[in-house]
């Protein structure tokens, strides 16, 4: 069986409302690049807004039943608000304000992210 492998890869350098960061982009493209070496297709995504990523994500929930692998890598910044983990856009509102609630509204959360693809984490062959 030949396995067909995707991986969306995402680094946020440049933020609206939250501190810039030097080296996310520089680290995503590194990722993605030895994801093509190792024969993935890659769709890379430098400082995506909360919609650009919301596009891709959409896009890939509906092509993940034609892939046996897919991996999502993020660079950038994170937070945790109401006892969740989330991934914050370069549109995201200041994470500093109201303990991130207002930019909430503008990054994922990550068990969300997990669960967009219903395929299975591995496949294990009796061959």
């Amino acid at each position: 069986m030949k396995h067909r492998c995707y991986a969306l890869v995402i680094g946020i350098n440049n933020y609206t409302n939250n501190t810039t960061l030097t080296n996310a982009v520089n680290d995503a493209l590194g990722v993605a690049q030895t994801f093509r070496e190792l024969r993935y297709e890659v769709e890379c995504l430098e400082n995506p807004t909360f919609d650009k990523f919301t596009e891709a994500y959409d896009s890939l929930r509906v092509i993940s039943k034609n892939y046996t692998v897919i991996v999502i890598f993020f660079a950038g910044h994170g937070m945790m608000s109401n006892a969740s983990d989330y991934i914050v856009f370069s549109d995201a509102e200041n994470m500093d304000i109201h303990g991130g609630m207002k930019a909430v509204h503008k990054s994922y959360r990550i068990d969300d992210i997990y669960y967009c693809c219903p395929i299975k984490l591995f496949e294990v062959s009796k061959n």
